[in-house]
């Protein structure tokens, strides 16, 4: 299940849709982003997250609403969640946690933990705003197109940046939000890509890469 791995980011990849899963490690931190599909792989995430602890914080990031995308939050209650403002105040959180349900019962699926809307403590307001969390600096950029509460995260320090449901090197275009908001978001990675800002891509599915011409060449595409 691990997709990619390094001295700072490991890469969990779902059987499902190639759907990526990140843990993050840092000196004071580990960062859990979109923890994802089945029980078992989202146990595994779980269980190397608390191995790797050893003290630290737990921090979840959500990189938007999708279901397939905040499946796994049930099973990290006790960590702090970032994610869009508009992430947290959705107005349809029934209907994603249904579609959940709906997508256990059709395949038979039993989770070891409730299935739950994240509840977000640190809300992302704004493009480029940049948070600290201890010692780790991270800027986060809103991406409306692929849906409404969209958003990009850069690990500025260690350039990793997280695109959610965006530069996939297989997925094509969901556009259920907005076409030139989507071409509008795709302008904001590149921006960061360009800017020599980013070493490492991780979408929310298909392949982790740092080759900057593979970046822009999804962009393009």
């Amino acid at each position: 299940m691990i997709h990619f791995q390094n001295e700072q980011v490991t890469v969990f990849q779902s059987a499902i849709q190639m759907t990526n899963s990140a843990v993050v490690e840092t000196i004071d931190t580990i960062f859990v982003i979109d923890p994802a599909w089945l029980p078992g792989e989202v146990d595994e995430i779980r269980q190397w997250a608390n191995q790797r602890r050893t003290g630290r914080r737990l921090v979840l990031i959500f990189t938007h609403s999708d279901f397939d995308h905040v499946l796994g939050y049930g099973a990290f209650r006790e960590g702090k969640v970032i994610a869009s403002r508009k992430l947290k105040v959705h107005s349809a959180k029934e209907t994603v946690l249904q579609q959940i349900k709906d997508w256990d019962s059709k395949n038979y699926i039993r989770r070891s933990y409730d299935v739950q809307f994240p509840r977000v403590d640190i809300a992302i307001e704004h493009n480029d705003q940049t948070i600290s969390v201890e010692s780790n600096t991270l800027v986060f950029t809103q991406t409306p197109g692929h849906n409404e509460d969209g958003m990009f995260t850069l690990f500025d320090d260690m350039g990793i940046m997280l695109a959610g449901d965006y530069l996939s090197d297989f997925e094509k275009p969901f556009l259920n939000h907005g076409y030139d908001e989507y071409l509008q978001s795709l302008e904001k990675a590149r921006h960061w890509i360009d800017g020599g800002r980013v070493k490492l891509l991780i979408p929310g599915h298909g392949a982790v890469t740092s080759e900057i011409p593979e970046m822009l060449r999804r962009i393009d595409d």
